[in-house]
This record gives structure tokens, sequence and C-alpha cells, in this order.
């Protein structure tokens, strides 16, 4: 079993997988309140409540195996940010799961890393091109915070799961 989630400063998102071939399977996935929780181990132990409630087979298998993108910077095995509560700290996660290792990533990294895994029906055209073979990949986050407004009207509101074209020399103009 796997344990996966995206943990952000408001919501944290998980989902336990089954190894399914070369691909995975989802088994139980649940959305929590990050602000609910006094740690990150109190979310995770939460969540793995949940999905041994009854009826469930979801925590019948021993989880080998844990990963998570985080809204932050992780440096060492911990991440580093001011919309969270709490540090989480991979070491005492893992050793709370029974792990060697969980691993911690910055959110767009997360997300960057996974795009070669993603079939051609997850995405979406914005711009018909030319696929170029090693071309470069740019990953885009907007959440309302990081643009000015100036520039807000010219850009295609986005999330971690997409992308967008590059601004124009018009958005860039202060």
């Amino acid at each position: 079993m796997i344990l996966a989630g995206d943990v952000g400063g408001t919501k944290c998102s998980l989902g336990l997988f089954a190894k399914n071939g070369p691909s995975l399977r989802s088994v139980f996935h649940s959305r929590l309140a990050t602000r609910d929780y006094s740690g990150f181990e109190d979310l995770i132990g939460d969540f793995l409540e949940r999905a041994a409630g009854p009826n469930r087979s979801a925590r019948a298998q021993r989880i080998e195996a844990a990963g998570f993108g985080l809204a932050g910077v992780v440096v060492d095995g911990s991440l580093h940010a001011g919309n969270l509560p709490w540090v989480l700290d991979g070491n005492a996660l893992a050793q709370k799961l029974h792990l060697n290792k969980v691993v911690l990533l910055n959110d767009l990294t997360a997300t960057a890393l996974s795009l070669d895994r993603l079939g051609s029906n997850d995405f979406a055209i914005l711009n018909q091109g030319t696929p170029e073979p090693n071309a470069t990949l740019t990953v885009f986050n907007w959440n309302g915070r990081k643009v000015s407004p100036e520039v807000r009207n010219h850009w295609i509101k986005v999330y971690p799961e997409t992308s967008a074209p590059a601004p124009t020399e018009q958005d860039e103009k202060p």
C-alpha cells in the first residue's frame, strides 16, 4: 500500500493506493482541514483510522511507501512553510509509519515529476504547437497572491495540475 498526499495550508488531500501492475489503484482517499490538527502525524493518524473504518479493508495491508507534495520549501527532509501551524518532519513521520524514509517534495516539483506518468486524456491543450524533444517543461501555479493585479487579467488561471502559456511583453510591463 502507498500513502500519498497534497499538503496545503488549508487542506490536505490524502490517498491510499494499491499497486496494479505498472500503475496504481486508489483504495481510499479523504480531504482533511489542515488546521484541525496539532501536527501532521495527528492528521495522518486520523486519516488511517478513517481508512480502517467499518467495512473498509484499506488498512489491511502494510504501508510500503509514503510521499507528499507540500506547499512550501523542503530542506533536509523537513517542510518550512509560513502557512502551516506546525512543522512537518519527514524522519518523525517515517518512524510513525514504520518506514525507512518518507518522500517530501515541494508541490510544484511533485507535479512536474508526475507529468510523464499522465495519459494524453489528462491534459488540455491551451496552444497547439509542435512537440520538441528534450524541450524545457514549465509548470505554473497561480493562486491569486503570487501575481500582481495588473498582470492577473492577462494570465490564464491555472493550478498545479495544469500549465499555461508564458506571459507576453505586455504582461511584464509595470
